[in-house]
């Protein structure tokens, strides 16, 4: 294990971290493709381990991933993965890392948007929606300005790898394993036969990329670690507790819901008889999570559908 001391490696304008999450937006509505959370918060570890492959700290093969240095990086969402491989004194897998780490997944999600807003790549707006700068982000990053936003250039790299015939670069190949790890990949491009095959063929030329990858598809498909280590049921209301609390003969439904998130905690349910259960959220802290995070975790699709049916 080499000494802590010295210098970080000069790192890239922008990180895999940064592009991978660049690439999940659709510029047309705002907001990022939906993954589900565990899906989400492994690829964006996997990203984090990526770059510090990129930048030697790591390196993986079949069995196993193995540190190369635990020099800090400088950077805030690669640090502290390092920092806890480095001090595993025991070999593991990938998979296992990915799964291990996942639980940091948003809080890296967290410090590299506020990153990629303070270098003037994206703008965040009120109802949770963003928006990409144009222009300015290459002039403070790369010192030039051209007309494009960074995720139509990370996503302009990936196209020409896609469509044409040479062969990206490994963090372009990483990339495109994560991104088809998490099938995003079909919803920004229009992929044919020959297309798909095509990223088939490049998800497997990078090494790392490829181990990285197929850690999270294992991870997604059947994890080593329980996820219940990352979540706990919902309380369900008692429907005697709810038709007796005094609040419900008043019709003060506002007391209700704070009577009851006072003792089932801010998520909890009820199951009427016959009907469809109901999930409640209650408080501003989990309202503000689901303000900011409600999009990566929750859908409103199945609700809408049937005014879909009859409204278009």
């Amino acid at each position: 294990m080499s000494s802590a001391t010295g210098a970080a490696a000069p790192t890239k304008t922008l990180t895999l971290v940064d592009e991978f999450l660049l690439t999940l937006l659709n510029e047309d509505a705002g907001y990022f493709h939906q993954v589900p959370g565990w899906d989400l918060n492994c690829a964006v570890v996997g990203a984090a381990m990526g770059e510090l492959s990129l930048r030697s700290r790591i390196d993986t093969d079949v069995e196993s991933l193995i540190l190369l240095d635990d020099t800090p990086t400088g950077d805030p969402a690669l640090d502290p993965i390092l920092e806890k491989i480095a001090n595993e004194p025991s070999r593991h897998s990938a998979q296992y890392w990915v799964e291990r780490l996942a639980i940091r997944g948003e809080s890296i999600i967290d410090a590299t948007l506020e990153r990629l807003v303070l270098l003037k790549v994206l703008e965040h707006h009120d109802g949770g929606f963003w928006t990409l700068a144009r222009a300015g982000w290459q002039a403070n990053l790369r010192g030039q300005a051209d007309d494009e936003t960074a995720a139509e250039f990370v996503k302009t790299r990936i196209s020409r790898a896609i469509f044409g015939e040479e062969l990206p670069d490994p963090g372009d190949a990483i990339i495109i394993s994560l991104t088809n790890a998490c099938d995003v990949l079909r919803l920004i491009f229009q992929l044919d036969d020959e297309a798909a095959a095509r990223v088939e063929h490049l998800c497997k030329i990078d090494l790392i990329g490829r181990a990285i990858a197929d850690a999270i598809t294992d991870s997604v498909a059947g994890p080593l670690l329980r996820r219940s280590t990352f979540a706990k049921a919902i309380p369900v209301v008692s429907l005697i507790k709810l038709l007796r609390n005094p609040h419900v003969r008043r019709g003060n439904l506002p007391a209700l819901f704070a009577s009851l998130a006072e003792e089932y905690g801010p998520v909890f349910q009820i199951k009427v008889p016959f009907g469809q259960r109901m999930i409640f959220l209650c408080g501003p802290r989990t309202n503000r999570w689901v303000h900011r995070h409600g999009r990566m975790y929750l859908r409103a699709r199945d609700y809408l559908e049937e005014f879909e049916k009859v409204y278009g």
